[in-house]
């Protein structure tokens, strides 16, 4: 069952899909998650209907919570981001010198916290560098020079 908790935006392709799946879409608005302790038995729909179940997946929209990154003149990733990601290079660095962007918040594989993690030791590494890059010159070719994302 795919409970969709109110008016369902699917296509009617996908409706389709779903049913010849044998998947139940439930437009019906979610009352409460029943079960004992921490365990799921049952899903309870706003007009008193149960539901039986089991086990249940859930979909997290994420958004930024700040407009920080936008409002320093960093560049948002492409329409296809969902979350309004911040544009990034390898080295987690912006299009705006001195701005570094690591985590949920940039255009990265998906979120998680282990790529949250090394998102940010990768983007210490490159303040790092680029913090003794601006003390020190280096007039040879530097592989981790800041480059602007493409």
């Amino acid at each position: 069952t795919l409970f969709t908790n109110g008016a369902a935006d699917l296509a009617a392709s996908d409706r389709d899909r779903l049913e010849r799946a044998g998947v139940r879409v439930e437009e019906r608005t979610v009352a409460e998650l029943r079960g004992p302790g921490d365990s799921l038995q049952a899903v309870a729909l706003a007009d008193g209907t149960e539901r039986s179940c089991q086990g249940l997946l859930v979909v997290a929209p994420m958004h930024q919570r700040s407009a920080l990154a936008s409002q320093l003149g960093a560049r948002i990733a492409d329409a296809a981001s969902p979350i309004e990601a911040v544009e990034v290079d390898g080295m987690f660095r912006t299009t705006v010198a001195g701005l570094y962007a690591a985590g949920d918040i940039s255009a990265t594989p998906p979120p998680s916290v282990a790529t949250a993690i090394a998102a940010g030791s990768t983007a210490a590494k490159a303040i790092v560098h680029d913090l003794v890059e601006e003390l020190y010159p280096d007039p040879v070719g530097d592989p981790l020079r800041r480059q602007p994302p493409a």
